[in-house]
């Protein structure tokens, strides 16, 4: 009897749906606590700024790091016959068939 380990169906899912995401970080802001995202001053503490897509946090050294998700986490690759909607927010979303969009797609992938 042959079973799959998780190992194994963790290293297909990893093959068939890539999603690379991405992460950046700003320099401390000399003699403030305050960070600065477009110009816009932030307090420390963890935020989410919904028109790009972004959690970020802001620590008491005036370090901004910020990472991306749905959408703007990076690059995604779907399964041939599937394409992604997004939601109402814009960011995040499903796959569906491209021939069928009220069918969703027959993939765990999910953009939030």
């Amino acid at each position: 009897m042959n079973r799959k380990t998780p190992l194994q169906l963790l290293v297909v899912l990893v093959v068939l749906h890539r999603v690379e995401s991405y992460c950046f970080a700003s320099a401390p802001t000399a003699g403030s606590n305050v960070c600065e995202y477009k110009g816009v001053q932030y307090k420390p503490g963890s935020f989410r700024i919904k028109e790009d897509c972004v959690d970020c946090t802001c620590s008491s050294a005036g370090v901004l790091s910020c990472c991306a998700y749905g959408i703007h986490a990076g690059v995604f690759q779907l399964p041939s016959g599937c394409k992604m909607r997004l939601h109402e927010d814009g960011c995040t979303g499903h796959a569906v068939r491209t021939n069928d969009e009220t069918q969703p797609c027959d993939t765990p992938f999910v953009l939030g």
